[in-house]
């Protein structure tokens, strides 16, 4: 850190001052804040900023080359029996917690595993139950959705069944992003098919995320559940 530029910061500080920054943080953007702003930022020095940004740039060359495009698509298991157990995946990401005890008292121990999976050791099948993911092809693997309404408060739609609804009808290496507000919380990142959930219906973003621009905007969900390839099948 940069100890003079706090030391001036701190000395400077008052309380109507720390006021009007959440104020302005609050009443500029379109949703306030729901996590506490810190009263003293952190000074950064030139030279260490100029050292992360470094690191960082030579970490995303990396990423962008073929090599590791190779290596990573083959680097997340699918859910399947393993030497280990069975490595189950769960939707959405979300389990229910009688789901959750029954699994652990299914083997000898249980393993919270990346990439939203378990692995239930000592099994020799898959286990089955609601929420549970055990095929390798099965599309929810490509599926993402936020809780969504009602359980969400600023969600204006319902996510998760109709994501699940629309998960059979995707194409092979397509991700399906429904977010129940322009928020995007559960897929920040862009994705190949997004709908966005507004007071007038859903959004739709291609290659995008949910803060982008939609080239279709306040679709009927019942519309597009209606005629679920024609919207997520690429035919739109």
């Amino acid at each position: 850190m940069h100890p003079e530029l706090r030391a001036r910061f701190n000395a400077d500080f008052t309380p109507e001052k720390y006021a009007t920054l959440l104020h302005c943080v609050n009443e500029t953007e379109k949703w306030p804040a729901d996590f506490r702003i810190s009263e003293t930022p952190v000074f950064l020095t030139r030279a260490f900023t100029d050292d992360v940004t470094r690191g960082a740039n030579a970490i995303v060359d990396a990423t962008r080359t073929p090599e590791f495009g190779r290596e990573a698509a083959s680097a997340v298991p699918k859910p399947g029996l393993f030497s280990g157990g069975a490595l189950v995946a769960v939707a959405f990401g979300q389990l229910w917690s009688e789901t959750l005890a029954w699994l652990a008292r299914l083997g000898p121990g249980l393993r919270l595993a990346p990439w939203r999976m378990l692995l239930v050791e000592g099994l020799h099948e898959m286990p089955r139950a609601k929420g549970l993911v055990m095929h390798a092809d099965d599309p929810l693997l490509r599926v993402v959705a936020c809780t969504g309404a009602p359980k969400c408060p600023q969600a204006f739609a319902e996510t998760r069944e109709f994501a699940t609804a629309l998960a059979p009808h995707l194409p092979p290496d397509v991700r399906l992003h429904v977010s129940g507000c322009a928020k995007g919380c559960a897929h920040p990142a862009a994705a190949a098919i997004t709908l966005v959930g507004t007071p007038d219906g859903f959004d739709l973003v291609r290659q995008g995320n949910a803060r982008q621009a939609p080239i279709m905007r306040g679709i009927d969900p019942a519309e597009i559940l209606a005629e679920p390839g024609t919207w997520v099948g690429g035919r739109r």
